[in-house]
């Protein structure tokens, strides 16, 4: 969790700075964050009788990608972002209606690890450019 606030900081002190405000300009930015609570350990509860069915990743990520369009937020960081529910939410944010969304997301564990999970960024590109 910490890891992701530090992005989040880092990437809007790198536009406070980067930008050239007027002497009365305020800077408004909507922030927010999400675990995702990546697909694998979602099936492992569901399948260990833990969890409800709901809750698995098939059954909830239209609600998530919903969710993540209704928060509206300029920046959005989420952990525990397997590669499967990144793929998905590229996709589904866009078909709720957040086609003002681009997603940044990097993979936490080394590289040749069996997982493929990290930590992602939703954000308003038309008003950021990450790069």
């Amino acid at each position: 969790m910490k890891r992701i606030f530090l992005l989040i900081a880092a990437v809007i002190a790198f536009f406070a700075v980067d930008a050239k405000p007027k002497s009365d300009a305020k800077l408004n930015l909507r922030i927010g964050t999400y675990n995702v609570w990546a697909h694998y350990a979602r099936a492992g509860l569901v399948r260990k009788g833990k969890t409800a069915e709901a809750r698995s990743w098939d059954k909830s990520k239209e609600a998530v990608a919903d969710l993540i369009v209704k928060l509206d937020c300029d920046f959005l960081g989420m952990q525990e972002v397997s590669g499967v529910c990144r793929d998905d939410l590229a996709k589904l944010v866009k078909k709720a209606g957040g086609k003002k969304y681009e997603l940044w997301w990097v993979n936490t564990y080394p590289e040749g690890h069996r997982r493929e999970v990290g930590n992602a960024i939703f954000y308003d590109k038309r008003k950021f450019k990450l790069s």
